[in-house]
């Protein structure tokens, strides 16, 4: 458990409680959370309104954090829907703060990156209320920046990073502290320093294979192949993608797994042209089942850009037209080579006007 559960928890409360009546009521929020996560598991869908016990909100987070690489985005949506619906009654705001949140989570992994915005504005609310605000405001503004990251406003995210890890510093938490790391060294890549971040996901893999951290050690195997990509070394970057695919793969966890399918299939295409767009289908279609609608724009996005690495003058004006519709609906930037070669065919009035959100 670590600072933000316990502070979350019940501990102070029950501290004042006789301990039969603790051990009742936590007992009633166990068998709570077995139902609810078993519903989640199979249908993906709670009733949040038949569940009303406050302890159980805890069990429920708890679950979140245990299953969230496993859940779909969906069932996150689920158990975080759950979450807020008990807290919004009887819960302390540690407890709101942290449902909300958690909901964001969500509603950004299903590329609903404006509603992970404002659930992210009842997060903050929560913090506000709670008698550590500014270790709980920073936890959301952690989240808020990783919003920030996947709508491309990267001088927005790199801000929010700095201002939480700032806070996780003074708070001594080390763990926060490294995830901020870690997620800062994307921005490198997506700034298009690819040799940097190269150094920082080496450094990263080689941390953590020797931790034995399995999850880790997939995540960074997929880093490091992004940014030999990115670097021409298409051998490099296809032997650390399956290594990451397989491993995501045999954990269970689709969401990463369907990414690594995407980045295959992106070096296909690389490589192939439209010859190889069957295989960006199967990473569409795997983030479609996930109901990832925010991935699957993304893949889109990515099915463009490697055409036209494969041959500038591809023929890609009605796929760009599409996708940046698509892309502006769920809070995204389109890449600015769509754009530009969409303003480079004749439009007419119906077209309309594609403008980045702010």
């Amino acid at each position: 458990m670590d600072r933000y559960e316990r502070m979350c928890s019940g501990d102070r409360e029950a501290a004042t409680r006789p301990v039969s009546e603790v051990w009742e009521e936590d007992a009633k929020a166990r068998a709570e959370t077995r139902t609810i996560v078993q519903l989640i598991e199979r249908e993906a869908h709670v009733v949040a309104d038949s569940y009303q016990n406050s302890g159980t909100v805890y069990h429920v987070l708890r679950a979140i954090d245990d299953n969230y690489r496993r859940w779909k985005p969906e069932q996150m949506l689920a158990a975080a829907n759950v979450c807020v619906a008990i807290s919004a009654c009887n819960a302390r705001p540690e407890i709101r703060c942290r449902a909300w949140k958690e909901k964001a989570n969500a509603l950004r992994e299903m590329g609903q990156l404006h509603a992970a915005l404002r659930a992210l504005v009842l997060a903050d609310d929560a913090a506000s209320d709670t008698y550590e605000p500014a270790y709980h405001r920073a936890i959301v503004t952690y989240a808020r920046g990783a919003v920030f990251h996947d709508m491309g406003r990267y001088e927005a995210c790199l801000a929010t990073f700095k201002e939480a890890r700032a806070v996780f510093t003074v708070y001594h938490d080390r763990d926060r502290e490294r995830s901020v790391d870690y997620f800062a060294v994307s921005i490198l890549y997506c700034l298009g320093l690819y040799e940097e971040a190269l150094d920082a996901y080496r450094k990263l893999l080689a941390q953590a294979i020797a931790c034995h951290d399995d999850a880790q050690t997939w995540l960074q195997h997929g880093n490091v192949a992004h940014c030999y990509a990115r670097l021409g070394d298409v051998t490099s970057a296809r032997i650390h993608y399956a290594i990451a695919a397989a491993g995501y793969e045999q954990l269970g966890y689709e969401k990463d797994h369907a990414k690594m399918l995407r980045s295959l299939g992106r070096l296909e295409v690389r490589n192939r042209g439209f010859a190889g767009l069957a295989a960006m289908s199967v990473a569409r279609e795997a983030f479609a089942a996930l109901k990832m609608q925010g991935e699957s724009v993304q893949t889109e996005i990515a099915t463009i850009e490697e055409l036209l690495a494969y041959d500038p003058n591809a023929d890609v004006s009605s796929m760009c037209v599409e996708v940046v519709a698509r892309a502006m609906a769920v809070g995204m930037k389109p890449a600015a080579i769509i754009h530009q070669k969409i303003d480079a065919k004749p439009r007419s009035a119906a077209d309309g006007e594609y403008s980045s959100p702010n």
